[in-house]
């Protein structure tokens, strides 16, 4: 379910990617992918974090957090890669 998350993220940010070229944002996917890591760190894990439970083992909200920080991240620089890279393939034709 949260590399799922993580790659419905990922498919958006390169939505992003294309509008803020589309508008001619100078500095619009660096705002775009500082706001999605950031969004990772803080954001995204809390929407996952299992209910309250009797037993307060927080082994389960450590692992979440640290998929999205380790794995969100990773995506988000692949998917900025890819995106480069695709832009400048497609201009070089």
């Amino acid at each position: 379910m949260i590399f799922a998350f993580i790659l419905l993220i990922s498919v958006l940010q390169f939505c992003l990617y294309a509008f803020c070229d589309f508008r001619k944002w100078r500095y619009g996917k660096a705002t775009v992918s500082a706001i999605i890591v950031l969004a990772h760190f803080f954001v995204f894990p809390g929407l996952f974090f299992p209910e309250e439970s009797d037993m307060r083992c927080g082994l389960p909200e450590m692992a979440i957090t640290f998929g999205f920080w380790i794995f969100g991240s990773i995506a988000t620089i692949i998917t900025f890669l890819l995106y480069h890279f695709t832009k400048r393939m497609l201009r070089k034709k």
